[in-house]
């Protein structure tokens, strides 16, 4: 008959009034006592990186009220658990909003092209039509300048639309890399928690199985991201030969 081992020190959710059994499938414990009593396998359950979620990232929790426990911590996401359906909900209509601005910021970059593209047209017809510009009437030279200031103040909105589309991205992708983080530290604590259950009940690590043989991480965890800027390898380069 299997034993069953709990984990109460893994907390997905960072919440510490949260006590729900964690069980990981472990290999069977062959345990060469002849007492029966002691000879039992210990299983748990383990989980994958997709069912680690996070409920909120720091930088929106600020901007917007969560649903809170009783205890004051922060409620969580977790599969199949209808109690933090409303927690998910808040999440979806966090996205949903930024959605929504990246479409609209999106659009504006859009129109901002158009628009510099109707005023280069413009521009380039007037040039068209009259040939040589070193020998215009002063009404038509004016016309043209009008035109060559249109484009540049259009080229100046456009580059502004863009900018604002990039800082939204840039905000998305930070509080992307706040969920990502917290997903990581949640993983992070199930490993220590597992490892802590193999020394409990003295079962040997064994190691873990290479299903991609032939392919190579082209960049493994002992690598830093380097910084691809440009100016930052010059600087580097610089430093280097003196």
């Amino acid at each position: 008959m299997a034993t069953t081992s709990t984990i109460t020190q893994f907390n997905p959710s960072g919440n510490d009034a949260y006590q729900e059994t964690f069980l990981v499938p472990l290999p069977f414990l062959n345990n060469q006592d002849e007492d029966a009593s002691t000879s039992q396998a210990v299983v748990a359950e383990v989980w994958s990186s997709t069912a680690l979620k996070t409920s909120m990232t720091n930088k929106r929790k600020r901007k917007r009220s969560t649903s809170r426990s009783s205890s004051g911590s922060r409620s969580v996401s977790r599969p199949k658990r209808k109690h933090h359906e409303p927690n998910i909900v808040a999440v979806q209509e966090i996205q949903a909003e930024r959605n929504i601005t990246l479409a609209r910021s999106e659009r504006l970059t859009g129109a901002a092209k158009e628009s510099q593209a109707l005023k280069h047209l413009q521009e380039t017809r007037l040039i068209k039509t009259e040939g040589n510009l070193t020998d215009l009437e002063p009404q038509k030279a004016a016309h043209i300048a009008i035109a060559a200031r249109d484009v540049l103040l259009a080229e100046e909105r456009l580059v502004k639309a863009k900018l604002l589309e990039a800082r939204e991205r840039v905000e998305a992708l930070e509080d992307d890399l706040e969920v990502a983080h917290e997903r990581f530290l949640q993983a992070d604590a199930q490993l220590e928690s597992i490892m802590d259950l193999l020394r409990d009940h003295h079962i040997p690590m064994s190691p873990v199985p290479n299903l991609i043989p032939g392919l190579q991480d082209p960049l493994p965890f002992t690598i830093e991201l380097p910084d691809v800027r440009t100016q930052e390898l010059d600087a580097e380069e610089e430093e280097s030969e003196q």
